[in-house]
């Protein structure tokens, strides 16, 4: 779809090659982990981990060893994060 629309565009396939910290950290920049943290995720979910005991950086840890804990598809546009976006909403945002 970015293709056909002359969207210029870099993908990353984190399962098989997971962001290092100094990527998660310029990745997210000022914003905070849990903004693109799955607390739906069927992972999550199984972990029994209770998503109210989470810090901030607890979150950034787990982001760094499951890629199932992102919301995906993970846009950036323009130095924003956009988690878990649709199809609608991407082509809106890009006016395609």
């Amino acid at each position: 779809m970015l293709l056909q629309a002359g969207q210029d565009f870099t993908e990353k396939d984190f399962f098989k090659e997971k962001f290092s910290d100094a990527e998660l950290r310029k990745l997210l920049g000022d914003q905070l982990p849990s903004t693109i943290f799955n607390f739906k995720s069927v992972a999550f979910k199984k972990s029994g981990i209770l998503a109210e005991t989470l810090t901030e950086e607890a979150m950034f840890e787990l982001l760094l060893e499951e890629p199932r804990y992102w919301r995906r598809p993970l846009l950036v546009i323009d130095g924003t994060i956009i988690p878990g976006a649709s199809v609608k909403q991407i082509k809106e945002l890009l006016n395609i």
